[in-house]
C-alpha cells in the first residue's frame, strides 16, 4: 500500500535494482538476493572490511517523469540500531528518461545489525521543491542475522555450560541436553548457547567454511535465529492492547517488542500499511476461533527474515557440489 500525500504522486512503480557490490573496492558476488531484496553483508568470508560500495539503478515511469518538474532521485540507507543515515543523489541517464544511476557507500564502523535501503523520486510540486512523488520498495542490508537489541546492536548472546552454569543461571541446568535457551526478559531478551553441547561453539564461531561444513553452519544459525524471531514476535504481539477511546491497536511501549513487530509485520502482511498490519495481527491473535491463522503467517515470515530459503538453496547446492557426497576422490 502506497503512502498518502496531499498532492499528486506517480501512478506507476519506482524500482530499485542493485547492479554490483564492492567491498573495499573489490567486486564480490553472491551477496544480492533478488527474491528477498536483500544484500547479505554479514555472509562475507572476510571478517574485517571498511567500506561497501553499492551500485544502484532506479527506474520510474518515463512518461510521468517527463511531465514532472525538476525530477530527481535520491537513494537513502537507514540503520535503526545505530541511528545512522546516509544518502546519495543519483545521476539521471541522459539517454533513458526516468532512469538514474549512482553508488551508495556504507562505512562499516557506523553500521550494525540491519539497515534499509530505498530510493525516492522527488520533484517540484505546487511550487515546493523536493517533494516525494514516488518511492521504491525497501531493500535490506544485512550485517547480522540475529534480531536487533532493543536500542542498538544484536540480541545479547552468552555462551554458558548448561551442565554446570553459574549460580545466577542455575535455571539452565535443566536444559543441559539442549543447544540453546532464549530468556525473554521484559526489558531485554537474551539468548544462551550451550557451551557443553559438543562441537556447537566451534561450528558457530567460524563462518569461513565450504561445502558440507558451510551448509551445516548456515542451517544451524538459521534454525536458532528462526526460533528466536518467532518467540519474540509471539511475546510482542501478546503485549499489544487496544486504545480505550478508539479501540485501535496500540504499539508496545518496550523498544525491542516494537522493533520485532516492525520487522516481521511487513513480511506477514505485504499488502498492508504497517498500522493496518498491526491491527490485523492483533485481531488474529485475539480471535478464539482461529488461533492458528497468525502462526501460519509468522512461520514463512520468520524464515524469510533469517534468509532460511536462500540458505537452504545454497546448502543443497554446496552438498551437490561436494566431492565427498558424490563419491569423488579428494
Amino acid at each position: 500500500m502506497k503512502a498518502l500525500f496531499p498532492y499528486k504522486t506517480l501512478f506507476g512503480d519506482v524500482t530499485l535494482d542493485v547492479e554490483e557490490v564492492r567491498i573495499d573496492r573489490e567486486p564480490v558476488t553472491d551477496l544480492v538476493d533478488l527474491d528477498e531484496r536483500s544484500i547479505d553483508l554479514h555472509g562475507l568470508e572476510r571478517a574485517q572490511w571498511d567500506f561497501a560500495s553499492i551500485s544502484l539503478v532506479v527506474r520510474a515511469p518515463p512518461a510521468e517523469i517527463g511531465n514532472a518538474i525538476d525530477a530527481n532521485c535520491v537513494a537513502v540507507a537507514n540503520c535503526g540500531p545505530t541511528n545512522n543515515r546516509v544518502s546519495v543523489e543519483l545521476t539521471e541517464d541522459p539517454d533513458t528518461p526516468g532512469q538514474w544511476r549512482g553508488e551508495l557507500v556504507i562505512e562499516r564502523m557506523y553500521w550494525y545489525a540491519q539497515a534499509q535501503l530505498r530510493a525516492f523520486v522527488v520533484a517540484t510540486v505546487d511550487g515546493t521543491r523536493n517533494r516525494i512523488i514516488g518511492a521504491s520498495a525497501a531493500w535490506s542490508l544485512r550485517l547480522d542475522d540475529l534480531p536487533d537489541r532493543p536500542v542498538k546492536g544484536a540480541i545479547s548472546i552468552t555462551w554458558v555450560d548448561f551442565g554446570d552454569p553459574p549460580d545466577d543461571k542455575g535455571f539452565l541446568r535443566k536444559h543441559h541436553q539442549n543447544y540453546a535457551y532464549l530468556s525473554i526478559d521484559p526489558d531485554e531478551p537474551r539468548l544462551f548457547l550451550n557451551q557443553s553441547f559438543e562441537g556447537l561453539e566451534q561450528l558457530l564461531a567460524d563462518r569461513r567454511r565450504q561445502g558440507l561444513d558451510k551448509a551445516l553452519h548456515d542451517q544451524t544459525r538459521a534454525a536458532i535465529a528462526d526460533k528466536v524471531w518467532s518467540a519474540l514476535f509471539n511475546t510482542a504481539i501478546a503485549t499489544v492492547e487496544s486504545d480505550p477511546d478508539t479501540d485501535e491497536a496500540v504499539w508496545p511501549s518496550v523498544d525491542w517488542q516494537r522493533n520485532v513487530l516492525e520487522a516481521l509485520l511487513p513480511r506477514m502482511y505485504p499488502d498492508r500499511a504497517i498500522e493496518q498490519a498491526l491491527a490485523d495481527a492483533w485481531a488474529a491473535n485475539s480471535a478464539s476461533d482461529s488461533p492458528g491463522t497468525l502462526q501460519e503467517l509468522l512461520a514463512p515470515a520468520a524464515a524469510m527474515q533469517v534468509r532460511g530459503p536462500r540458505l537452504l538453496r545454497d546448502g543443497i547446492r554446496d552438498i551437490a557440489l561436494d566431492p565427498e557426497t558424490n563419491g569423488e576422490e579428494q
